[in-house]
């Protein structure tokens, strides 16, 4: 079982490491081809399956990735549960980014919900709940 938790960490930290570098192949590639993407700040629409998750990410891209410098997606304090090939984890999501016309730096924080699955000795994200609780922007120094 700790394999199966390092696992999930580590698909939980390329995550953040793809989706900052604006890879969104990469990150739709971490989901299962049934997958539900949930971006509860958004309302409660949900992005069904792959061509709808790759559609939102794009979208997040050309929106988010596309407007900033240092994008960082951190997370911490990942609680994982594997009850065999299904598991769920929650952690804490950390994200800042500066504004490369005016400086001013853009800090969130939240939280991912996962439902994960085991896939050919691998882990994907079945689920995903993005909960962002605060978003503020700090003037330029």
């Amino acid at each position: 079982m700790s394999q199966d938790i390092v696992a999930i960490e580590q698909l939980l930290n390329r995550y953040c490491h793809k989706l900052d570098a604006g890879d969104v192949q990469a990150v739709v590639a971490l989901f299962a081809e049934e997958a539900v993407l949930i971006p509860e700040y958004e309302g409660s629409d949900e992005h069904s399956g792959r061509a709808a998750i790759t559609a939102w990410y794009s979208n997040y891209g050309k929106q988010v990735v596309a407007g900033t410098s240092g994008l960082r997606h951190k997370i911490s304090t990942a609680m994982i549960e594997v009850d065999g090939d299904a598991a769920r984890s929650v952690c804490y999501l950390d994200a800042d980014a500066t504004d490369p016309e005016t400086g001013a730096r853009t800090l969130s924080g939240g939280r991912y919900a996962d439902k994960l699955v085991r896939r050919d000795g691998g882990w994907l994200i079945s689920e995903r709940r993005i909960i962002v609780l605060y978003a503020s922007t700090l003037a330029a120094p």
